[in-house]
């Protein structure tokens, strides 16, 4: 049985209901696969189900009896409602808890009140932009050159919602934003990893002139040069 599980609910835990149908003696017939009246004992097994027989060189052999399929009676008419097979379908269903911190193929194994084993395959869906790693949930975000220099709000969206975050001036590429107690949920403790964010910073595509003459003239007066700028002499090979 699968169980489809948001990325949240892998990361936090989640209770599930599921529901699968078992086999149980039929009630009218009470398994027996005839009502009474409707079947007889087995007159070659005379009703024990087996037939034993005198064997050379093996003595006694005890075999199951093939005219009663070793049921020890034959039924004239089949019960109308299992049609002979003594059994019917009971639809049960149960709630499952599912840990937090599972991935995709992982088995749970739920064992029900009379002994019954249901293996629960776990399968997360589409996780976005996000990833788990241990307790800590990962995702990246993409700024625009203005929000990484002069800073902005941007919304996030975590496993236990979307929060709203402030990116600091002057973020560059690859900083990492942290928001603590926002990851997923520790399976042995009670406490949370955290939410780190990526950031990633798209540049323009392309620049005017007049653009370009502001923003170096801006740089200017910021007063750093990239290491090795400036005027080199070149020399042809």
């Amino acid at each position: 049985m699968q169980a489809n599980l948001s990325f949240a609910e892998s990361c936090l835990g989640v209770k599930k209901d599921f529901r699968y149908s078992v086999d149980k003696d039929c009630q009218k017939c009470n398994g027996i696969g005839a009502n009474e009246g409707d079947y007889e004992k087995c007159t070659p097994c005379s009703g024990n189900g087996f037939i034993v027989e005198n064997k050379r060189f093996f003595g006694l052999v005890q075999s199951p009896c093939n005219a009663c399929r070793s049921k020890g009676f034959i039924i004239k008419k089949p019960c109308s409602s299992c049609h002979g097979s003594g059994k019917e379908k009971e639809e049960i269903t149960v709630e499952v808890s599912i840990p937090s911190c599972v991935d995709s193929g992982m088995n749970i194994l739920h064992r029900d009140e009379n002994g019954r084993e249901l293996i629960i395959v776990i399968n997360v869906l589409n996780t976005g932009e996000s990833w788990r790693e241990g307790v800590n949930v990962i995702s990246r975000k993409t700024l625009s050159l203005k929000d990484a220099l002069v800073g902005c709000k941007i919304q996030v969206e975590t496993v236990h919602g979307v929060k709203l975050v402030t990116i600091d001036e002057l973020t560059g590429p690859g900083k990492q934003k942290r928001l603590r107690g926002q990851g997923a949920k520790d399976r042995d403790h009670d406490k949370f990893g955290d939410h780190y964010i990526i950031i990633d910073v798209e540049f323009p595509k392309k620049l005017t002139g007049e653009q370009l003459a502001k923003i170096e003239e801006v740089l200017d007066e910021y007063g750093e040069e990239s290491e090795g700028s400036g005027e080199a002499n070149t020399e042809d090979s």
